[in-house]
């Protein structure tokens, strides 16, 4: 269904977005989930400056797509890049307090959560790769 070329423009793209979310970690979960205190005072700013995180990495990834394609000499990944880029820009607005499955060590229910966001991930991978027959 999709040629081996195919999946080096989405390694491209995957490669160009998890270097940008490795480098611009903010720490605010992590550092929740570690605090004794109660955290709840401090979720609206972690969700605030996580949607903020979300808006600059889609447009970085966005206008910076072109540049990593002539990169890679590839310059059909740019319309791969931008179309994954809306990921980030989407996990950006993700709920803030699933960190309490973490924080009160409730890892079924994370578990759950993320295994439910996988296989919708799937769903529509494999249903698009289908429909549209490319990358």
């Amino acid at each position: 269904m999709l040629a081996p070329s195919d999946f080096g423009l989405l390694g491209i793209a995957m490669l160009a977005i998890a270097t940008l979310e490795t480098f611009s970690q903010t720490g605010f979960q992590t550092a929740l989930i570690q605090k004794k205190e109660n955290v709840e005072s401090y979720l609206d700013t972690a969700w605030t400056v996580s949607a903020i995180r979300g808006i600059v990495l889609f447009l970085i990834l966005f206008l910076s797509a072109p540049i990593v394609a002539k990169f890679f000499n590839s310059p059909q990944a740019t319309l791969i890049i931008r179309v994954i880029a809306v990921s980030t820009l989407l996990s950006g607005f993700r709920n803030i307090g699933i960190l309490f499955f973490q924080k009160e060590l409730e890892f079924n229910k994370q578990f759950i959560y993320e295994l439910s966001a996988t296989l919708v991930d799937i769903t529509v991978a494999i249903s698009l790769a289908i429909i549209l027959r490319n990358v």
